[in-house]
Order: structure tokens, then C-alpha cells, then sequence
């Protein structure tokens, strides 16, 4: 509730001033826990972790959802817990021809699940509400520590950030395990995957940690990476 305040100093050679500036946007919002957008417009996607995406235009939040999960077939979505829900959003790169973008959520069997998701166009309000899965991370024990950041790289690759599953000091030693996507950053090639199959890894994943049997891990040993 306390305005934000901002100094304005001389930044040294080559680094830049930042600076707060709210994002306009009407209404209010159930739960927003990120604000995005689509790299192609002057919109704003607020993701509700109660499971809906909504749309600012123009500052002015629009009255139906982009996504509602509580739409799609099979997602099985669940939000029950503090730390469950609808957790991750972010739109391909190429979104301004493919249409595509991916999400991060929680599923009533206890797993994070990443799924794509299109648009009819780059400019359409409303998503389609089909999921293409795109990677399941089961987690067996606990219901929090999710993690599900999603981001693309400057390589082109999807990043996403996978809890160790939670309870004080990560019992299960999920992060040093190289036999779990738990506690990890898995990152994979969504730009050559199999239609109907897995996404492709790159040939250089798991950079730190080459002898893991999962290719899709590209580091280890993280508690929650819920954002980066």
C-alpha cells in the first residue's frame, strides 16, 4: 500500500537506469502472481494462480479470460494448495507466426505439468483450449515447492524451473538426484520436437551433470525456482 520510491543516480558507463512504472490495468485480479507479454503487442497477460489468464488492453482488462483451465479436457488442474496452481506462462518467440505459448500448472496427481497451447491468431483474445503436452514432472511426497518458472533462452530453448517438492531442507535429497526432474532445470528444443512425441533435448544439456540418465536436465541441486 506505500507508493514506491525511486532515486535517480548516474548509472556507470554501459549499465541502465531502472525504474518502477505500474502497469496499467483496470478490475482486479484473483491471486495474479505474473505479468507478461506477447512480444508482439501492447497487451498484458495476467496469469491468476486460481487458473485463468486475463487480458489488459489498452489498460482496460477484458472481460473474458485468454485461458480458463478449468476448460481444458483432461488437464486435470488442480489449485488446492497455497503453492498450487496455474504457476507459469510465456509465449514463443516466434508467437507472431506459430501462435503458440506454454504454461506451467499443477495437477490433481501431484505433478507439474507444461503444456502448449494456440491462438487462431497473434492478435485473438482467447486461446484455444487444447494442451499439448509438452513435459509431466511428478511430484510424489509433498504439494509445494513446484517451482514453474517458464522462459526461453537467448539460445531458443525452453527453460523450466522445477521445485525439489518441499519439506524443510529437501528430505528426499531430490535436488542432488540426477535420477528425478525434481529440484532441476530441465531444457528442452520445443522448435524440433515430434508432432505427437517428446520434445527434442539440445546435445549440450545438462551441462554441469553429464552423467544423468534424465538428457533433459540442464542443472541441478535447486530448491524452487518459482521465478528467474
Amino acid at each position: 500500500g506505500h507508493p514506491a520510491v525511486v532515486e535517480a543516480v548516474a548509472a556507470p558507463p554501459g549499465k541502465p537506469i531502472l525504474s518502477l512504472v505500474k502497469a496499467p490495468g483496470s478490475g482486479t485480479y484473483d491471486e495474479p502472481l505474473l505479468v507478461t507479454d506477447d512480444g508482439t503487442s501492447s497487451r498484458l497477460f495476467v496469469v491468476e494462480r486460481t487458473g485463468a489468464i486475463r487480458v489488459i488492453d489498452g489498460g482496460v482488462k477484458q472481460s473474458t479470460p485468454f485461458l480458463s483451465m478449468g476448460s481444458v479436457s483432461g488437464a486435470g488442474f488442480n489449485d488446492s494448495g497455497d503453492e498450487e496452481g496455474l504457476l507459469g506462462l510465456v509465449f514463443d518467440p516466434a508467437f507472431a507466426t506459430n501462435h503458440t505459448f506454454y504454461v506451467s500448472y499443477t495437477r490433481t496427481d501431484g505433478s507439474l505439468q507444461v503444456s502448449s497451447f494456440t491462438t487462431a491468431t497473434a492478435t485473438a483474445d482467447t486461446a484455444g483450449t487444447t494442451a499439448t503436452p509438452i513435459i509431466d514432472i511428478l511430484y510424489p511426497v509433498n504439494q509445494n515447492h513446484n517451482g514453474g518458472m517458464l522462459n526461453f533462452g537467448p539460445d531458443g530453448d525452453l527453460y523450466i524451473g522445477s521445485g525439489d517438492g518441499g519439506s524443510e531442507g529437501d528430505p528426499q535429497r531430490n535436488g542432488q538426484k540426477l535420477s528425478t526432474d525434481l529440484g532441476k532445470l530441465p531444457r528442452i528444443d520445443v522448435d524440433h520436437r515430434t508432432p505427437g512425441g517428446p520434445a527434442a533435448i539440445p546435445p549440450d544439456n545438462c551441462r554441469g551433470c553429464p552423467d544423468s540418465p534424465l538428457p533433459e536436465i540442464d542443472a541441478y541441486g535447486l530448491r524452487n525456482p518459482w521465478r528467474f
